[in-house]
């Protein structure tokens, strides 16, 4: 009997103990979402006391993460009657920070953000010609270096890093697989960031940052599909701040449409990268309209996008094969996820208005006029911008929900695991 009281009592504290770590990150959440907002109301949105709100808000104004804005009277708060104005709150936006960092090879993109989403530093680096994971590493520091500096002399703080990796990630975010950027694998750099630089790093495939970077100029319930036309090709969808994904076996893999690049398309087709044959990136991935040119004057996409600009015949005569290929094997993903609208990004998108019709002929081999004048795909505009910017958005979005993080993860969502990180680098307690 004892020891079932024991264990009741063990049992009743952690779940105290949880809901009170998990106070201040729902009263965050709200703030972020609703604010300014006043105590009472975060209150009753939580279902807690007027005093607990109290007490969560001003944990969150000591560790600099909201600030009182202006005072309610009460005329404007018909719920306060006791004749006294009540503080309204709001996330502090511009001395809080995120960095956002994203690769789309060859490129590492890599922000400084304010919470408002102003990206206040940033920096591009080619990656083409870089061999070690060191030099790949020196860039990142460097940029930290001044990232810091910068938010020191603003006395505010970085909260977060979201890390966009190219490649598949397991389950604790170390890169295990990486076709087109193989110098990364092996890369933990959640683990790197807190060790090294004492920062709160998430990290997630690379198309993440592409479709928070596009899904900004579209209404929030669009299905959205965002292509990757690169190197590679790859593809991610998703609607409002959720991406469609399927947790892997055993949490290893993220198994989703993002892996339409290395689906088999053509059996005992084309050689692929990644080892196998007949995959579609072997037929609409940059790197496979190199090989099909196979010209000495072309050698990297910028070139592809020279010429095609230029008018020559060949290099556009590719780029149209290739991308009818690519709308014919899109057809069943659009059919499948019901997307509404498609975006092409990446460095390639820059010919895309060039090669569009091509495209959308490979869409109506299984769809109707109408439904791919609805699709009306278009080209990224800045695509690099906007996936940088994208990087910046999902640093504030894991740091104040880190329960989106782990639910694309395929884990369940706790404090321990995914609490907001404060100054200490510890979960809100």
């Amino acid at each position: 009997m004892a020891g079932n009281v024991t264990k009741s009592w063990e049992s009743r504290l952690k779940k105290r103990s949880a809901q009170a770590a998990e106070g201040p990150m729902s009263a965050l959440q709200l703030v972020d979402k609703y604010g300014p907002i006043a105590q009472q109301s975060v209150a009753k949105k939580l279902d807690i006391t007027v005093p607990a709100a109290f007490f969560h808000c001003q944990k969150l104004r000591l560790e600099g993460l909201i600030k009182p804005v202006k005072q309610k009277h009460p005329a404007d708060n018909p719920g306060n009657n006791r004749g006294r104005p009540s503080a309204l709150w709001d996330i502090d936006r511009l001395n809080n920070f995120t960095i956002g960092l994203t690769t789309v090879p060859p490129l590492l993109l890599i922000g400084l953000a304010n919470f408002n989403g102003k990206i206040v530093i940033q920096h591009q680096h080619d990656l083409s010609s870089m061999g070690e994971q060191k030099d790949f590493l020196e860039v990142i520091d460097s940029f930290i270096a001044t990232s810091k500096e910068y938010v020191s002399r603003a006395s505010g703080s970085i909260r977060s890093v979201f890390a966009g990796m190219p490649g598949y990630l397991d389950s604790s975010g170390v890169v295990s697989f990486s076709v087109n950027m193989p110098l990364i694998v092996g890369l933990d750099i959640e683990k790197y960031m807190h060790d090294k630089h004492g920062l709160f790093c998430r990290s997630l495939t690379h198309y993440y940052s592409m479709y928070f970077g596009e899904k900004e100029f579209f209404p929030s319930d669009t299905t959205l599909s965002v292509v990757d036309w690169e190197l590679g090709l790859g593809h991610v969808a998703g609607c409002n701040d959720e991406i469609y994904s399927i947790a892997g076996r055993n949490g290893l893999i993220s198994k989703g449409i993002r892996d339409i690049g290395h689906m088999r398309v053509v059996r005992d087709g084309r050689e692929c990268h990644c080892g196998r044959k007949g995959c579609l990136e072997a037929y609409a991935g940059g790197w496979a309209i190199l090989r099909q040119l196979n010209r000495p004057d072309i050698q990297k996409l910028s070139d592809i996008v020279a010429f095609a600009h230029r008018g020559d015949r060949q290099v556009l005569d590719e780029l149209n094969k290739a991308i009818k290929f690519l709308g014919v094997q899109m057809t069943w993903v659009v059919r499948f996820l019901g997307t509404d609208r498609i975006v092409i990004t990446g460095p390639l998108s820059e010919v895309f208005p060039l090669v569009r019709d091509a495209f959308c002929e490979g869409l109506k081999q299984d769809m109707t006029n109408e439904e791919v004048k609805a699709l009306n795909p278009v080209a990224s505009v800045n695509h690099s911008s906007r996936m940088l910017s994208g990087a910046c958005r999902l640093g504030k979005h894991i740091f104040l929900h880190p329960e989106a993080y782990l639910k694309q993860r395929g884990e369940v969502a706790s404090t321990a695991n995914g609490g907001i990180q404060m100054k200490n680098h510890e979960a809100v307690a």
